[in-house]
């Protein structure tokens, strides 16, 4: 309230339009599931055309990684709603290489509450 600079939207990421090269940062968290599968293309592309030059996508997994991540991961799949869940894009281990394709990865964060030793998720953050 009161902030000129800032605005909300409403709309999906596959159908906003922004202009290239606008944004320092674009962080999504807990979301990742839900890129549509088989758009991962055009998802990804859209973010690295709206990141400015030197600007950073930080993008937070939506599952357990590591062993326990690949343990439950067939149950996740079986028990979920198709439309909801995209293998290439929820997995910790499937995130990594999509991301690959468009951006190079600069860290990867294991973050969130502890589970066996490991953090129950993975930040990665990317740049152009």
């Amino acid at each position: 309230k009161g902030k000129k600079n800032v605005r909300f939207i409403n709309e999906s990421f596959m159908d906003v339009n922004f202009k290239n090269a606008k944004f320092d940062l674009i962080l999504l968290a807990n979301a990742s599931r839900y890129i549509p599968r088989t758009q991962e293309n055009i998802f990804f592309s859209h973010i690295r055309n709206w990141l400015k030059k030197d600007g950073v996508f930080i993008i937070h997994s939506d599952f357990f990684g590591g062993l326990l991540g690949k343990l439950l991961a067939p149950l996740m799949i079986y028990f979920s709603n198709p439309s909801n869940l995209n293998p290439n894009t929820t997995f910790e281990w499937e995130l990594e290489k999509e991301l690959q394709k468009y951006f190079m990865l600069k860290n990867k964060l294991s973050v969130g509450r502890e589970i066996f030793g490991r953090g129950q998720h993975t930040a990665f953050i990317c740049v152009k």
